[in-house]
Order: C-alpha cells, then sequence, then structure tokens
C-alpha cells in the first residue's frame, strides 16, 4: 500500500465510490484501490477519478469494484499497467481514452460492454474478448488491433462487421 496517496470517496447506497486522488510525491504511483473504506465495500471508481494524472503509473482494482465511471482514467499518460476487477461489467466511454502506454489488457470474463472511446487512444494492439461481452460500441477500440474471442461469439461478428483481424482463441 502507498502511504503517500490519498483517495476521496462518495457514500453510495452499495457501498463507497472513489472520486479522486491526491498525493504527495512527483514521483510516479502505483495505485492499489482499497477493498474497502471504514469497514464498507468500495464498490466503483468515479466519472474521471484519475482522469489527465501524469503521475499514475499502474492501477491495481480489488474484486470489490463493479463500475469504473467514464473517462476514470482518462489522459493518464503514464499509465502502463491495469489490473481490472474479477466481477467488471462494463468498460465505461473513455475510460483510457489516450492512454498510449497500456498495452495490454486482460478483460474480465464478467464483461458485457465496451463502450464508445473506451480505449480508443490507448496502446492495445491485441486484445481477448471474453464470451460474454455482448455490445462493443463505435471507436472502442483502436484500429489494427487484433481481437481474440471464441467463434461464433459476438467479438468475432464485432471484428468482421468492423475491419478488425480476429483470431480465434483456442
Amino acid at each position: 500500500m502507498n502511504y503517500d496517496l490519498k483517495y476521496e470517496y462518495s457514500a453510495r447506497e452499495e457501498g463507497y465510490v472513489v472520486v479522486g486522488i491526491t498525493h504527495a510525491t512527483r514521483n510516479l504511483v502505483d495505485v492499489e484501490v482499497p477493498s474497502s473504506y471504514r469497514g464498507t465495500p468500495v464498490v466503483g471508481i468515479g466519472f474521471g477519478a484519475f482522469d489527465c494524472d501524469e503521475f499514475i503509473r499502474s492501477a491495481s482494482l480489488p474484486t470489490t469494484i463493479r463500475m469504473i465511471a467514464a473517462n476514470a482514467f482518462a489522459y493518464c499518460l503514464n499509465l502502463e499497467r491495469v489490473a481490472l476487477p474479477r466481477y467488471l461489467e462494463e468498460l465505461s466511454v473513455g475510460v483510457f481514452l489516450r492512454c498510449a502506454r497500456v498495452s495490454s489488457l486482460i478483460l474480465p470474463n464478467s464483461l458485457r460492454t465496451i463502450r464508445q472511446l473506451a480505449l480508443f487512444g490507448s496502446g492495445v494492439r491485441s486484445l481477448a474478448i471474453p464470451a460474454s461481452t455482448t455490445a462493443i460500441f463505435p471507436q472502442a477500440i483502436p484500429q489494427g488491433a487484433v481481437l481474440h474471442g471464441a467463434t461464433g461469439t459476438f467479438a468475432e461478428t464485432f471484428a468482421r462487421r468492423n475491419g478488425f483481424r480476429f483470431r480465434t482463441l483456442r
């Protein structure tokens, strides 16, 4: 745990949502969002919570996170690695917009939706889409990325209709 980081929270009915961060350092930091705050689960990352933070190098999100809001990590120009939570169902609009150093992501099997601009301008060039994904919005994935997935899934249909190369996962 990095004690130079201070998270800002907003209380919601189902638990807390991280809405911001402050850090006293001008060095690159590794963000490890805690799974609970004051004994209550941390269930989400709020709109633009970390956007434009040039000092975040990596982000690790606990399994309690179910939602990452729009632009949560947008324009984090030094962000390289993100550990997405196991039960995440959606990549919101612009969540990793222009995060050019994010070159790979492991999408959880629970992921259903990838919203527009979610990975636009990121460094992702190859992406395994889980069979659970049933919606991928325009400009969600960088052009030229190779999509991987099971035959007959939405990922294959999306790739063929939108000019992406598709490779079958074995």
